[in-house]
Formats: C-alpha cells, sequence, structure tokens
C-alpha cells in the first residue's frame, strides 16, 4: 500500500472506501477480490504500480473486522490458471 500511496497520495484510503462501498452493494454474498478490484477500476480508482497493494487493503479491513474468510474459490481471471484464492465475506 506504502508504494501505492506513493504514486497517488490517498490511493490506499480510496481503495478502502471503495471496497466500503462494494460490500455494501454486495449485501452479504461471498466475493473474491478481484471482483472488490473491478469494481475499483469501473469508479475510476487508478490502478497501483502492483495489484499485491490490495493485499494491504484486504488484511486491513478483516483485523478491522469488516470481512472474514469463508473459503476459497478457484480465480475467474483466465491469466491466473485456475488459481485458488479467498472468498470473503462481509461481517
Amino acid at each position: 500500500m506504502e508504494n501505492a500511496d506513493k504514486k497517488n497520495e490517498y490511493w490506499s484510503f480510496s481503495a478502502r472506501c471503495l471496497l466500503n462501498r462494494f460490500l455494501a452493494e454486495r449485501r452479504g454474498k461471498p466475493f473474491l477480490i478481484e471482483e472488490a478490484r473491478a469494481y475499483a477500476t469501473r469508479k475510476r480508482l487508478p490502478e497501483p504500480p502492483s495489484l499485491r497493494s490490495w493485499g494491504g487493503v484486504v488484511l486491513k479491513a478483516a483485523k478491522d473486522g469488516l470481512i472474514r474468510k469463508v473459503g476459497t474459490k478457484e480465480t475467474m481471471n483466465p491469466l491466473a490458471h485456475n488459481a485458488i484464492a479467498n472468498l470473503w465475506v462481509k461481517i
């Protein structure tokens, strides 16, 4: 997140706000972070230097009790070659 914030001063704050909006629209449905990233991109959040910047946003949201892991699921991104990712839900 620090690297993303260096490139775009309030990137992590904006990402967290958009994650909150995404969660409100999901209404408790489980999701992959790639879905939240796609939502943020549609809302015009600039891409961070590395998509791994989202990891910090997710960990902070989990630590703050906003989301929790409920399992795993294959990613939807064909470039990820059916990788397994965490499935999350709003608490």
